[in-house]
């Protein structure tokens, strides 16, 4: 008697299960009750065709048996399913003349009609896996099904494409001149938070600094020009101003004392001990050769007599005065300087500084990239080793944006733009009979500099912007804007305006 109950248990538990079916695709998990499980469409693919787009089987489709991912489909027809394509096809795909594989249970038919815009039938046919459908020309795409009892299901095709080129960074000039009444002989902007500080110099007498919030919208508004206050009266080298544990430090240009702020306006001195000529970066908190942790810290470049040190301090009060630097490193004039984190699974085991470009003591104009781990001879801040560059001139003032290509792969598309050559020319090349201000990219960290018409010609395409120089440089990662603040042009005057780009793809909702 028990042994009957037991089958007779699993009888009943079989029949309910008969009911219970997925209702999306293979990438969701959702899950529908139906008593008509023979009308649920299980999956849905276009096939190849060259003559839509490259690779058209491997888009996939979603199968939503509710209809709630479209609500104005829903509205009018609340008790069919859509079906789509998350991952759009790309810009320019005419999805004319392709064949579609779907997959259902047991149906007694299906059927396929597709309207035109103005809701007439265009094409009517019962379903077959041999025929062509035109969804570009007809886009209300409605595919039902119909059981053996009567019941019936309709989904409603949508095959998504682009309408902007993906694969393209769109530039934009943002403002017009912003302060085209002042004699600006210097300029330079840096954070603080979510605050940008543009600094200019007028008349080479006396700094200002004007404030504006970097948000997702596009930095074109800002605040009135004030003075910038030193405590002994010093100028900014606006070349060095540079973002270190929430306070601004910059070093002064006559008396070369390292000067430091909280609030952009208000500059005091951080250190008056040594003459400093250059700021190298934050080397991040790190292992030492034998292990240890040791403290973040700020590296720069200190003259002692006639000869520059590295030197390092954990607070830009107490110094370490380490090894003379070599004699075809910059000391003025190479990018602002870029961190990377330690990354133990490439065999980085510590944090990374890198600059480019540059002038030697010397006034030798430098191409290569340097960059720091951190240790040379137990002494932090001093391991620095050159990667010579075959076509980067020897430039003064660039500056470097660590772009994305892949939102899976944040900062690895590094993008650098011009600064001034040894002839006093802004680097600029000419395509499809125009000239473009030159710009470069690296995918090893600055390792090696590539010129990006040669490689990306898509990406290349800045006319607009025209030719300009030395221009303070900054990407948003929540926009996936860059933006470039001001910049010298080739006769030497300052532009005061804010130009930058967007790669369209990024700006895409990514199929997960």
């Amino acid at each position: 008697m028990k042994l009957f109950r037991y089958i007779s248990g699993l009888f009943c538990w079989a029949i309910v299960a008969l009911g219970l079916t997925s209702c999306l695709g293979s990438n969701d998990s959702e899950t529908v009750v139906t008593n008509h499980y023979n009308c649920i469409i299980t999956a849905f693919s276009l096939e190849d065709n060259s003559s839509v787009c490259s690779g058209l089987s491997n888009y996939s489709f979603t199968i939503d048996n509710y209809g709630l991912s479209d609500d104005s489909i829903h509205a009018l027809y609340p008790d069919d399913g859509i079906i789509f394509n998350p991952d759009s096809l790309p810009y320019g795909a005419i999805a004319d003349s392709v064949k579609i594989s779907v997959s259902f249970a047991s149906p007694d038919s299906a059927y396929l009609n597709l309207y035109g815009l103005d809701g007439t039938l265009g094409q009517y046919a019962q379903f077959s896996s041999d025929s062509a459908f035109y969804f570009a020309s007809y886009p209300d795409a409605r595919m039902t099904l119909v059981a053996r009892g009567g019941n019936r299901k309709t989904y409603h095709i949508k095959v998504n494409v682009h309408k902007v080129v993906g694969d393209t960074i769109v530039w934009h000039d943002y403002t017009d001149e912003l302060w085209a009444d002042m004699n600006i002989t210097d300029q330079r902007t840096d954070t603080l938070g979510k605050t940008l500080y543009w600094f200019v110099e007028e008349d080479g007498q006396s700094d200002k600094v004007s404030t504006s919030l970097l948000s997702e919208n596009s930095p074109t508004e800002w605040q009135p020009m004030a003075n910038v206050v030193v405590s002994d009266g010093e100028l900014l080298d606006l070349a060095t101003l540079y973002n270190w544990h929430n306070r601004l430090y910059a070093i002064g240009k006559t008396q070369g004392k390292l000067l430091t702020s909280a609030d952009g306006h208000n500059w005091e001195v951080a250190c008056n001990d040594y003459t400093f000529a250059a700021i190298l970066g934050n080397q991040y908190r790190t292992k030492d050769v034998y292990g240890r942790w040791n403290q973040d810290s700020l590296n720069v470049i200190v003259k002692v007599g006639d000869a520059y040190h590295f030197a390092v301090s954990a607070n830009a009060t107490d110094w370490n005065v380490n090894h003379q630097i070599p004699e075809n490193f910059p000391v003025t004039g190479f990018t602002r300087p870029i961190w990377t984190a330690a990354r133990s699974d490439y065999g980085n085991l510590t944090s990374r500084l890198y600059i480019t470009g540059g002038l030697t003591a010397s006034g030798e104009y430098v191409s290569s990239t340097w960059s720091c781990d951190g240790w040379s001879d137990n002494v932090k801040g001093s391991n620095w080793v050159e990667f010579a560059q075959d076509e980067l001139p020897g430039i003064y003032g660039a500056s470097v944006i660590e772009y994305t290509l892949d939102s899976d792969y944040p900062k690895t598309f590094w993008l650098l733009h011009p600064g001034f050559t040894a002839s006093g020319n802004v680097p600029t090349h000419r395509l499809f009979g125009k000239y473009y201000t030159t710009l470069y990219y690296s995918e090893d960290s600055g390792v090696s500099w590539h010129r990006l018409s040669r490689y990306y010609t898509q990406y290349a395409d800045n006319t607009q912007i025209g030719e300009v120089a030395c221009n303070s440089a900054f990407f948003d990662p929540q926009s996936y804007r860059m933006y470039f603040f001001g910049g010298r042009r080739a006769d030497g005057s300052f532009k005061t305006s804010v130009w930058g780009g967007q790669l369209n793809s990024l700006t895409f909702d990514k199929l997960r």
